[in-house]
């Protein structure tokens, strides 16, 4: 991805993962039975977030990387996050205990999944958009071919009779 695919997915990714670790705050309060959040709570769970988005920059690469070059930087993507994220996880208070801590790892691994696949799909229906719009283009190119644009051979031959 180039720089301004980055930022631009990196903004998308943002506002995701925000509202997702607000909502997962919202029902671990529900299932908690009357734990409340803090106001305090609201910009730690902003700075999670971009410490939780930061790792997409493994994906900045000035040329189309290979298949092979993706999933590695995938993988590494992953062991970021996996890295990042508990001790950002901890510093909210999101986790305490061993036992925590594996909860909250299996949860970044979910979330890490679940937003890739929503990326996927976004990008897919980018893809769909412009092979259709580059489908349309060749059959109108190929059309005015068959048409002539009026400098081909038969006008030639025509006003020289």
């Amino acid at each position: 991805m180039n720089i301004k695919q980055i930022l631009k997915t990196f903004c998308f990714h943002y506002f995701l993962i925000y509202g997702l670790t607000m909502m997962a705050s919202f029902f671990w309060c529900l299932a908690s039975g009357g734990t409340s959040i803090s106001l305090d709570f609201f910009w730690k769970a902003m700075i999670f977030s971009l410490v939780a988005d930061a790792p997409l920059f493994v994906f900045w690469s000035r040329r189309e990387p290979t298949g092979k070059q993706t999933l590695i930087r995938i993988i590494i993507h992953g062991i970021l996050l996996e890295i990042l994220l508990p001790a950002a996880g901890w510093f909210i208070g999101m986790w305490r205990g061993v036992g925590g801590y594996f909860i909250f790892f299996a949860t970044v691994l979910i979330v890490d999944a679940s937003i890739f696949g929503i990326t996927y799909l976004k990008m897919s229906v980018e893809a769909g958009n412009i092979n259709t719009a580059l489908r349309k283009r060749k059959m109108e190119k190929e059309k005015k071919e068959e048409e002539g644009d009026g400098f081909g051979e038969d006008n030639r031959d025509s006003q020289s009779e």
